[in-house]
Parts: structure tokens; C-alpha cells; sequence
């Protein structure tokens, strides 16, 4: 375990305001007991280099062992019966089955579609920080 850390309870306490949280006074003892050892171990894990490519540590997967997914049936295509939206945001978070039809029809390009939501990541993305790497020629 790494030297103790130069801080306490109370400058816990001080910087929760900083993270919107609030802690009872145990649950700060506890976090003084092994924060040292968590940041020391964050510090190892940012210490390794790790390419873009690479794929997640881990996979979820719920299913439980020897399940199979039931036979789908015949596919079938749902008929678009509303006029393509003039906003892009109205066509962002449009059903599936309105998209396909748009496309289907010609009212909408596959490359639009993509070009709106590549908008949307590069607006979005420096707020909410949800994509590490957009490759957005590889989506085009």
C-alpha cells in the first residue's frame, strides 16, 4: 500500500460539493482507509498505453449459458405513411420503420442520414464525452 495521502475527512467533506455527492462522516473514514490504494492503482492504469483499436476488457453478455434466441419469422417491411421531416432532429429520432421507408422511397440518402448523425456526435460528443473515437470516413 502506497504512503498515506496528505488530506483527511474534512477536506473530503470540502470537495464533495465539487462532484454533487455528500458522504456521512463513516463513509469518508471508510474512503481514507484505501484511497490511497485506488488512486495508486489508477495511476498504474493510466501508466499503459492502450491503442484505439483495441476492443473492451469485457463483454456483457445476459443470456444465460445454451440459450437460443427464438426463429424471427419472416421479415417483413412496415409501409411509411409520414412525409420526411424538414428538421434533421425530427429525423434523428424517427422510428426505424420510418427510416427504412424514406430510404426505400428516395426521400432519404443513406449518406444523409449518416451525415446527421455524425452532426449530432460532433455537437454532443465535447459535452457529454460518450465516444472515444469517431470514425466518421469509416461510417461514410
Amino acid at each position: 500500500m502506497s504512503d498515506p495521502l496528505p488530506f483527511s475527512a474534512a477536506a473530503l467533506a470540502a470537495a464533495e460539493p465539487l462532484f454533487g455527492i455528500c458522504y456521512t462522516e463513516a463513509e469518508r473514514q471508510l474512503m481514507l482507509d484505501n484511497l490511497a490504494e485506488q488512486i495508486a492503482r489508477a495511476q498504474q492504469r493510466r501508466a499503459v498505453a492502450l491503442p484505439s483499436a483495441l476492443g473492451p476488457a469485457t463483454r456483457f453478455d445476459p443470456r444465460l449459458p445454451g440459450f437460443r434466441a427464438p426463429s424471427a419469422g419472416p421479415f417483413q417491411i412496415t409501409p411509411a405513411t409520414d412525409p420526411l421531416p424538414d428538421h434533421d432532429e425530427d429525423i434523428a429520432f424517427a422510428p426505424l420503420a420510418a427510416l427504412q421507408a424514406w430510404i426505400r422511397g428516395g426521400d432519404l440518402t443513406a449518406a444523409r442520414l449518416t451525415d446527421i448523425y455524425l452532426a449530432r456526435i460532433a455537437r454532443l460528443n465535447p459535452v457529454l464525452f460518450c465516444f472515444s473515437v469517431v470514425t466518421a470516413e469509416a461510417a461514410r
